[in-house]
């Protein structure tokens, strides 16, 4: 294996041979200056999962599914240790393993580890122990985590040390070097990292749970092991020296904490925005997806409107139907110069063309001449026909550039060079832009620069003209429309000022069409950012703090499949998935209002679950006694443990929506636990409550009949609920409504703004039924329960009571 690192220590390229070599290897390599090379034997080379091996694992993960969903889950209250004194690597690490609970929100005190403290684990049932902290350990502190575990709580540590060893763990002398793990619980995701680490072989038993293994030898590196009554995940590497957030080595840490110790995040913001590509499910039935999607908290649903082929048009009718029905609003995302590839077909005359006059297809879209004014007015009334026919609750003008590859480094590809765009540059700056590609004119973009300087200006100019005509074709949809809201979406060129050259993007001029125009500027940072930090969306928001009212921006995350298989990034896979995926939510979650996420397809399933609670990430959670204080901006939803049935919110009494999640108003506020031994002894008819909002939640008063409620929202709002409504109040008034019913829910939807809604779920005939059924019932119930004990007891006398002595023949 040959490897190339720079100047400054970053691995650069990685490559190994396709055979096995024998013998003397001879290279000749010339490196730049400080650079390093690096040639090693390497034992083996990794291989591809057989289908077997797929098979195997996506049966063990139906399986586990399968069976936890009788898992009794609770949620995670972390305390993590930490060397004070650490620097490098080991602080790296110890940051490392509390960060995939950060950007879950999860709760975590952080304790400095000292020689005297005395280790108070508290209401904690999870404690985080890095190798670094286990170093200086006394034998007290020791003896209490150890008493914590065995009496029911849960421990993480890594590497090789003696807390572990004081566990049972018992490592080998002899060591691996790691490079590419398999986890176990997702194994069509391997991981691969940059930088390998050696292991120190340790011993397992057939109790244990694998969670992670060395691809090339199967030998275990990351377990789960019971420890009396509680559990322990031993991590045979270090966690993650590289970075601080988690992210490098092993991205599933939270699936392992849920998996094997059944905790869960606490809390959840479940008003997800996704990308919805029509053409990426059509294998799966929509009834199908719009359930699946409801259940994950996906509020807002951007879906490609380009599906419109000569002998098929996708149905959006049905679809938007659907997501209403279950309390999910539905955005028509346009990609102009895209229209569809029927009208791509239907117009030859109006495709994009290159300098050599060919038709081009710089991506998947396919382009047509929105600079030819014929083509602009039948592609504008295109998109208004669409929108117009069918109940959508807004628009996504998405990505509107001149796609252009690298711009001059990919000439082939720039665009627009249709005859129309060559007329009217040629009318405002006196030559064909074709010169610029001519190597012999005078006008050669290498030769003249100012002529190429004057083609980008057009673009710009051009780009900020197309997309007011986007708007205003917008605007005259949303008149007719109230609540209906306008998206724009656009490739961060501030951060990536090379797209103003490549694509003709200028994002400040594009923002300052929000003086004429309503609409949400939606910012998306360009491909050669995906494989940086994370959490670097704050910092993308911060630029357009200025430039946008701050409520109308929103953030665009691309999260699939696009890192090359040899790529050498600081991520061990191909996919933003895991602690990385959950950074990307919860930065972008704290930079902006509303964040899009591209996509409900191409997102590992896995994921899924998690993102509402680092979409969370503007909520405040701290412990008090018997309960949590809560600062949140947006309405959320706590999950606490699965057997849940109800909690006081300060002095109201709320009811779960099911499985211990609790649906909860935006504002501050003390949340207590009501045992469940006492939650049985309150017998009480369930109340009326919403299961899901789309808007913002201001407060919530439920009662056996009917549920009050305030909102928010610059849309309509679609509020659900598990029983059929039969009255509907809005600030008081009577309003006529239609109930949509949905997957195991009814929907109503609502108008925006900010409003006072009264729901009535019974008349009062229906409502004296049900209570005189409910308490029939119970008093059925008592008096069965009272007969079965006096029965007891008649049976226990009889047997008991001495027997008359009988006289003597």
């Amino acid at each position: 294996r040959e490897s190339w690192i720079d100047g400054n220590g970053k691995l650069v390229r990685r490559e190994v041979s396709p055979t096995r070599l024998r013998g003397a290897v001879e290279r000749e390599v010339k490196l730049p200056p400080r650079w390093i090379y690096v040639a090693e034997p390497r034992e083996y080379r990794e291989r591809p999962l057989s289908l077997w091996e797929k098979a195997k694992g996506q049966a063990a993960d139906l399986l586990a599914r399968i069976t936890r969903r009788q898992a009794h889950y609770a949620p995670a209250d972390v305390l993590s240790l930490y060397d004070p004194n650490a620097t490098g690597g080991a602080a790296n690490d110890q940051a490392s393993l509390a960060a995939p609970f950060l950007a879950l929100n999860m709760p975590v005190d952080q304790v400095a580890l000292t020689p005297g403290l005395a280790i108070d684990t508290g209401d904690h049932n999870l404690v985080i122990v890095p190798y670094s902290v286990t170093e200086a350990l006394t034998e007290s502190q020791v003896a209490a985590l150890k008493s914590f575990v065995e009496g029911g709580g849960n421990l993480i540590t890594d590497f090789r040390n003696d807390l572990a060893t004081a566990f049972g763990v018992r490592f080998l002398d002899s060591t691996l070097l790691i490079e590419r793990v398999r986890d176990r619980l997702f194994p069509d995701e391997p991981l691969h990292w940059t930088s390998g680490e050696v292991m120190n072989k340790f011993e397992t038993t057939d109790q244990d749970e694998v969670l992670a293994s060395d691809e090339v030898t199967g030998i275990p590196v990351v377990i789960g092991r019971r420890y009396g009554a509680g559990r322990f995940i031993l991590f045979g590497t270090r966690f993650d020296p590289a970075s601080t957030g988690g992210y490098s080595r092993y991205p599933y840490l939270a699936s392992y904490v849920q998996r094997f110790f059944n905790l869960t995040p606490l809390v959840r913001r479940e008003q997800l925005e996704m990308f919805f590509d029509p053409g990426y499910r059509h294998t799966v039935s929509i009834e199908q997806l719009v359930a699946r999607w409801a259940a994950a908290g996906i509020r807002i649903l951007h879906v490609g409107g380009w599906h419109e082929y000569a002998k098929w048009t996708y149905d959006y009718g049905k679809l938007i139907a659907l997501c209403h029905a279950n309390g999910i609003l539905v955005y028509c995302w346009l990609e102009p110069p895209q229209v569809s590839q029927k009208f791509w077909q239907d117009h030859p005359e109006w495709r994009e063309k290159n300098y050599k006059g060919e038709d081009v297809r710089p991506s998947w879209r396919y382009p047509v001449a929105l600079t030819d004014p014929a083509c602009l007015a039948a592609a504008t009334e295109f998109y208004r026909k669409l929108l117009a026919g069918a109940d959508w609750d807004g628009v996504d003008i998405g990505e509107l550039y001149f796609e252009a590859g690298r711009g001059m480094k990919d000439p082939q590809l720039v665009t627009p060079l249709h005859p129309s765009a060559r007329r009217e540059f040629k009318s405002h700056y006196g030559f064909d832009p074709i010169e610029l590609f001519d190597s012999a004119s005078p006008r050669y973009w290498r030769r003249d620069p100012a002529a190429l300087a004057a083609f980008t200006k057009y673009r710009v100019a051009k780009n900020v003209q197309l997309h007011e005509a986007m708007l205003a074709m917008a605007a005259s949809v949303a008149r007719g429309r109230p609540g209906f809201q306008t998206v724009v979406t656009v490739l961060d060129s501030l951060a990536a000022p090379e797209l103003r050259n490549w694509l003709g993007v200028d994002a400040k001029q594009i923002a300052a069409l929000s003086a004429r125009y309503d609409f949400h500027l939606q910012v998306e940072d360009p491909e050669s950012m995906w494989s940086t930090d994370p959490r670097r969306y704050q910092a993308i928001a911060a630029r357009y703090a200025g430039l946008v009212d701050p409520a109308h921006l929103a953030l665009d995350l691309n999260i699939l499949s696009f890192r090359a298989a040899n790529a050498i990034t600081p991520f061990p896979t191909r996919v933003q998935t895991g602690t990385e995926a959950a950074w990307l939510v919860h930065s972008a979650a704290l930079g902006a209002p509303r964040v899009a996420i591209y996509s409900e397809s191409s997102i590992n399933q896995q994921d899924l679950p998690f993102l509402p609670s680092a979409y969370a990430a503007r909520t405040k959670v701290k412990r008090v006694e018997d309960g949590w204080a809560i600062d949140t901006p947006t309405p959320i939803v706590l999950q606490l443990a699965s057997d849940a049935q109800e909690i006081w919110r300060d002095n109201q009494r709320v009811r779960t929506i099911g499985r211990g999640r609790f649906l909860l108003p935006a504002g501050r506020y003390t949340v207590l636990e009501v045992e469940p031994t006492l939650q049985a002894l309150q017998p009480g008819v369930p109340d009326s409550h919403l299961l899901s909002i789309t808007g913002d939640l201001l407060f919530q008063k439920s009662s056996q009949r009917s549920v009050t409620f305030g909102y928010r929202s610059g849309n309509r709002c679609i509020a659900t609920l598990a029983r059929q409504p039969f009255a509907l109040f809005i600030d008081g008034h009577e309003t006529a409504f239609v109930a949509l019913e949905g997957s195991g829910r009814d929907a109503l939807i609502l108008p925006p703004g900010e409003h006072t809604v009264l729901l009535v779920t019974q008349s009062g005939v229906s409502y004296g039924v049900n209570i005189t059924s409910f308490w029939s019932s119970y008093v059925i119930a008592i008096f069965g329960a009272l007969a079965v004990g006096l029965l007891v007891a008649l049976y226990l006398i009889v047997r008991v009571r001495p027997q008359p002595r009988r006289r003597a023949a």
